[in-house]
């Protein structure tokens, strides 16, 4: 009988370690999957998180023309008008964004399906500038106005006009080297005022290299700088656009 005892508690500590071993091990299980579960969805929030901050980085990229909109909104104002009168041009560069001269405005709303726009980085900055350009005939394309960026807002550099009476003469060249220069002249006594620029590669102010005073000149001071014709950028090689 004592023997039988024996062997019955033996059997029944055996069975009880066994149990013990198993529980231990069904414990451990869920430990080692909740691990798994934690890393898993770590991951995924990390890769959650990177996808929307690249989602949010493409759009504060803004295309060309968003960048420029104002501009655009500014020149669409002026072909919207089927007035070419003094009165239509002088109420109407007064609700420009950007106001132009009032012979600039004149002379747009005289040929205004001459009127055209381009994209180009003048300076090699990786930012574009805006032309506005108009074409007559055969004739190549002339600079009517540039517009770059100041930070993140356009901002207008030069305009160029012929006025109808009076002499008047404002002229806009582009260089290939990202020169401007901009000139205001009579036509009569071919005398004036010219100034060069150089486009900033930090969206500030272009940097005024030097400004002149002029007589009796067909070039429009562009000579006393040390430039030609041939210096210019040459505005058919750009792609243009109708507004």
């Amino acid at each position: 009988m004592k023997r039988m005892t024996t062997k019955a508690i033996l059997a029944t500590a055996l069975v009880l370690i066994l149990q013990g071993c198993s529980q231990q091990k069904a414990v451990e299980k869920p430990k080692t999957s909740a691990s798994q579960s934690q890393s898993v969805s770590s991951s995924q929030a990390s890769s959650s998180s990177e996808a929307s901050s690249s989602s949010s980085q493409e759009k504060l990229v803004k295309s060309d023309e968003e960048s420029y909109q104002k501009v655009f909104e500014d020149y669409r104002l002026l072909l919207s008008s089927n007035s070419s009168d003094t009165q239509a041009a002088e109420n109407l560069r007064n609700q420009l964004h950007f106001p132009l001269e009032y012979w600039t405005v004149d002379n747009i709303l005289a040929q205004p399906d001459a009127l055209a726009y381009s994209f180009h980085d003048l300076n090699g900055d990786g930012q574009k500038e805006l032309l506005v350009g108009a074409k007559f005939g055969e004739n190549p394309y002339h600079l009517v106005s540039l517009y770059y960026l100041k930070g993140q807002e356009p901002a207008l550099l030069g305009e160029s006009h012929a006025a109808s009476v009076g002499g008047s003469r404002v002229t806009l060249f582009v260089y290939r080297d990202g020169h401007v220069l901009s000139s205001h002249w009579h036509s009569g006594s071919g005398n004036g005022q010219a100034t060069l620029y150089q486009l900033s590669n930090q969206k500030q102010e272009p940097e005024i290299l030097q400004q002149i005073d002029f007589t009796k000149t067909a070039d429009a001071g562009e000579s006393q700088f040390g430039l030609s014709q041939a210096d210019r950028l040459d505005m058919d090689s750009l792609t243009w656009k109708k507004f």
